[in-house]
């Protein structure tokens, strides 16, 4: 018996221009145009998180604002790292279609 396996494409081995082509591929789709938009905001949540978290951290001294600024911080990482690996996802699942 010879089994032969479809040899799914990979995003990330793929080269800076075969990249560029999927992601424009993928973003004139109606479902990619939308999915970049709600990624997008992920990302803007994200760093006006970082931006919040950092001001707190840094300006005030109660434990109270502390702790809420580490919280934040964790959780407005968390929204970045996600965003992106949901993006290479997307892109992974846009590729081996």
């Amino acid at each position: 018996l010879v089994i032969i396996m479809k040899k799914n494409k990979n995003y990330r081995n793929l080269t800076k221009n075969e990249k560029k082509i999927i992601k424009e591929k993928f973003y004139n789709t109606e479902y990619g145009k939308i999915t970049k938009h709600r990624l997008n905001r992920l990302v803007i949540y994200g760093i006006c998180g970082l931006i919040v978290a950092f001001f707190i951290l840094f300006t005030e001294t109660s434990l109270g604002f502390l702790v809420t600024s580490y919280i934040l911080l964790f959780l407005s990482a968390v929204y970045l790292i996600a965003s992106f690996t949901l993006r290479r996802k997307e892109l992974n699942n846009f590729l081996n279609k």
